[in-house]
């Protein structure tokens, strides 16, 4: 009786060890996942933002629309997390969100470029650093 109430403990030790790793693995490749899927939504909205400034540049109404910074929940969650994310992803990823909070960083020096009269030098630049995202990172994943 004793043997067997020992054999059954290292079952149910051995489950207990599978099924842990087994759930991190999961919650790995979900933590993954969701920074890449919010990476792919920031790519895909800079893309679009870019078109629509051209545009507004084109017809000179820059000042009337403002600049909202790119948010990333996500990544700022998990950042704490990032040794889950895959090797190969770890300096593409932190790279990525670093060059977003540049831009957004740069969005928010536009009223200090317009009171100085250069508008369309910061216009120039921020067209050039959403290309620089979009281009630099378009792979990402």
């Amino acid at each position: 009786m004793h043997q067997m109430l020992t054999d059954s403990a290292i079952w149910v030790a051995i489950l207990g060890f599978v099924f842990y790793f087994i759930r991190k693995l999961w919650e790995n490749s979900s933590v993954n996942k969701a920074i890449l899927a919010e990476a792919k939504r920031l790519l895909s909205v800079a893309r679009e933002h870019k078109k629509f400034w051209q545009e507004r540049v084109a017809d000179n109404t820059t000042g009337h629309h403002p600049l909202i910074p790119f948010s990333h929940v996500v990544y700022d969650k998990q950042v704490k997390n990032v040794g889950v994310i895959k090797r190969g992803l770890v300096a593409e990823v932190v790279r990525f969100y670093g060059y977003v909070d540049y831009i957004n960083s740069f969005q928010a020096l536009r009223k200090q470029y317009e009171d100085a009269g250069h508008t369309g030098e910061f216009n120039k630049m921020y067209l050039r650093t959403l290309e620089t995202l979009v281009e630099t990172f378009s792979n990402l994943g």
